[in-house]
């Protein structure tokens, strides 16, 4: 595949895209053409959070964290990647643990219990049940819902995309959006090659006869960039 012929298809919500997108230039190189594309648009939802200071925070996205300087001063919080992890940071929060996946997280809380409550501040949709896990280990915590992952239709620009002849790079972030752009991509004539943040995501994508789907060698942003400058190696060191 030749990166100056390929298109970089990308379906997270708008910012988080545009940051990826400029990740990408920075260390894997300049597509042909970049198509913003996003199946899910967060909207938050309004909720009662208790004050920093009374309880630990679970952050495992950072479209959970609030907004504002100041507003975590006084609080802990364990996260899940690093830009929750900076995002937590920047508005006030004492980070305490920072780990790839829930899972990890998991284990980190279950090694080192914090002595106040937990609250897990996330979107609608999530896999697993975090709270309910640490719970069942004795732990007090519970769920807060503050955003929604709400679907949208594939932009115009990602059709024509699709519609055409042409190698397509998908970088697949949860296994909602990949079944979301799996099935808006139905009928496609481009040659899709998906790079899945983890294997559920994965699972969840149907390729075509001739398409490709690779696992992220790590399930967060850094893995993903690595994983995708993969597939161009041998051109880019022509």
């Amino acid at each position: 595949m030749n990166l100056s012929r390929t298109t970089l298809l990308l379906t997270r919500p708008e910012e988080a895209s545009r940051r990826f997108a400029d990740d990408v230039a920075r260390g894997v190189g300049r597509f042909g053409k970049v198509v913003i594309a996003p199946v899910l648009e967060i909207v938050p939802v309004e909720a009662e959070l208790p004050d920093a200071a009374a309880v630990d925070w679970i952050f495992t996205s950072a479209n959970a964290v609030p907004v504002g300087q100041g507003v975590g001063a006084g609080g802990a919080a364990w996260c899940v990647g690093s830009r929750t992890a900076e995002a937590a940071k920047r508005a006030g929060f004492d980070v305490r643990a920072v780990a790839q996946d829930a899972e990890s997280l998991r284990n980190v809380i279950f090694s080192n219990p914090p002595e106040r409550p937990m609250i897990h501040v996330a979107g609608r949709h999530r896999r697993g049940d975090l709270a309910g896990d640490l719970q069942a280990a004795g732990i007090e915590a519970r769920a807060v819902t503050v955003y929604d992952q709400q679907p949208c239709a594939l932009s115009e620009a990602a059709r024509r995309v699709l519609e055409r002849p042409g190698d397509v790079v998908a970088p697949l972030f949860s296994p909602r959006s990949a079944r979301l752009f799996g099935s808006a991509a139905k009928g496609r004539i481009a040659r899709i090659f998906a790079v899945a943040i983890s294997a559920a995501t994965a699972e969840a994508w149907e390729p075509l006869a001739g398409e490709r789907v690779i696992v992220s060698q790590t399930p967060d942003g850094e893995g993903m960039l690595a994983t995708l400058g993969s597939l161009f190696d041998a051109d880019r060191s022509a």
